[in-house]
């Protein structure tokens, strides 16, 4: 999969050539990182003035571009009143005049190439020459003259209010950074974009070593679990199936533990359904039986369906174990779907809580299996028993999985009274939320991490793959 580093919108309008672009926002939101990875993915031939800090402040912030460097495309054009060391990289000029003069001979000297004019800042260039910020003096003699000369001029503003140079560009990109638990959450929106259809107004972002990083917003995907690439379970962990999410818990999850799981309902059922199965589906490419338990089946049979047809390399009918709780509902699914003859059933009685415990135990045991996966869908059990039953089933499921060193996930699409006191029984609290138009994932227990921004993508096999992106 080809990763989009920068809008495919921004990518498109800079492609047509004489486009004045205009990024603004406050300080700290990566106005200069989104610059920068303009430059970085040769989008046309770049130059890149950095009025603000000279070349050896951005390569310590930035190492990355040291290549940008040595193919000319970024040069030295602080401002001083006093004299400077003479270098190829640095432009020499001590009016807006020469400024504008130096960006003429730059674009002359690549030879009728497309060329992109990266200006960090423009506030910069005002304070230094003493222009008032409302005068668009400086803005008008580069747009002219980029307009004459077809090359794109980028303006990085450090307003993040409405200015008059608004009104003069082809398009305005805005940043926001915010903070929430000591968190950060980027987005960047585009406000206007001359010429161009804009087909996702807002995308939320990160910075890596290579520049700025876009979160693909989220997309309809058709849940097919072919292609689902299994990993070996470390020692004394249990993998989650999903490389990105082993290596933010330390390797996998330890043996006996159990998940609290909270599922923003907002969130796309295909997001939360393939980070929530690839633990189950792991598990049983490792031959770890998964035991699903719920008080309703519908899903379960169509999951088994699923899994019959497309995990070819697993054997599904010994490995995927079905537990219902609601005799009506058994009753009704038994005339409808013969497969419940051959998975386990669980009929609703005042010992809920240890029938589930001995028929797991009889049933582990009877099949000698040596580790074992459960997956409790919270939302039916609690809509069907009164709380503190519902806490005794939980309860004894978690002190099972617990005593014979298993691995358990709870999952949950909304809180409910009594929510806060189910948090403390388990060992570790996810959450998947939706922010705009974009899925997120963070852990809250037992420590307290970053906002990932979760993406599914098509793999080589035909299935989706997972990845997280850590925002910073």
């Amino acid at each position: 999969m080809v990763r989009e580093m920068i809008p495919k919108e921004i990518i498109q309008a800079l492609n047509r050539g004489r486009f004045n672009l205009l990024i603004k926002g406050a300080p700290g939101t990566g106005k200069t990182s989104l610059a920068l990875t303009i430059l970085r993915e040769n989008i046309t031939t770049g130059v890149y003035l950095s009025t603000r800090i000279n070349l050896d402040e951005l390569q310590e912030q930035f190492p990355w571009v040291k290549e940008l460097i040595k193919r000319n495309q970024i040069y030295d054009a602080t401002v001083s009143r006093f004299p400077r060391k003479e270098s190829k990289y640095k432009l020499q000029y001590n009016n807006i005049t020469e400024f504008i003069r130096s960006i003429y001979d730059l674009v002359e000297s690549l030879g009728g190439q497309k060329v992109t004019i990266v200006i960090d800042s423009i506030n910069a260039l005002k304070e230094f020459f003493d222009v008032p910020e409302e005068s668009m003096q400086i803005e008008k003699a580069l747009i002219e003259i980029s307009d004459l000369y077809a090359f794109n001029t980028v303006f990085i503003s450090e307003s993040s209010t409405e200015e008059k140079l608004d009104y003069l560009v082809d398009g305005i990109i805005v940043l926001e950074r915010k903070v929430i638990d000591d968190s950060i959450i980027r987005r960047l929106s585009i406000s206007k974009l001359r010429g161009s259809e804009i087909t996702t107004p807002a995308y939320y972002f990160t910075i890596s070593e290579e520049g700025i990083d876009i979160i693909s917003p989220a997309k309809p995907y058709r849940d097919i679990y072919t292609g689902f690439r299994p990993i070996k379970n470390p020692d004394n962990l249990y993998s989650t199936g999903i490389i990105d999410l082993d290596k933010i818990l330390g390797g996998g999850v330890f043996k006996g533990f159990s998940i609290l799981w909270e599922v923003d309902s907002t969130v796309p059922l295909i997001y939360s359904a393939y980070l929530i199965d690839s633990f189950g589906i792991n598990m049983m490419h490792n031959n770890i039986p998964w035991y699903f338990i719920s008080s309703l089946s519908l899903s379960q049979y169509y999951l088994y369906n699923k899994f019959k047809k497309e995990l070819k390399d697993v054997d599904v009918d010994k490995l995927f174990r079905i537990m219902v709780f609601i005799q009506t509902e058994t009753e009704y699914e038994e005339k409808k779907v013969p497969i419940l003859k051959k998975v386990l059933h669980v009929q609703s009685k005042v010992n809920t809580w240890r029938e589930v415990h001995n028929i797991l135990k009889n049933d582990i045991e009877k099949n000698k299996f040596e580790a074992f996966y459960v997956s409790v869908a919270l939302n039916p059990l609690i809509s069907f028993y009164s709380f503190n039953e519902f806490l005794r089933i939980i309860l004894a499921i978690t002190k099972f999985i617990s005593a014979y060193n298993g691995l358990g996930v709870f999952f949950t699409t909304s809180k409910f009274e009594g929510f806060d006191q189910l948090r403390g029984i388990f060992d570790y609290y996810f959450k998947i939320e939706k922010h705009g138009n974009t899925v997120m994932f963070r852990i809250l227990k037992p420590f307290l991490s970053s906002y990932y921004g979760v993406e599914l993508y098509e793999n080589e096999e035909g299935g989706l793959g997972i990845r997280l992106k850590k925002v910073i």
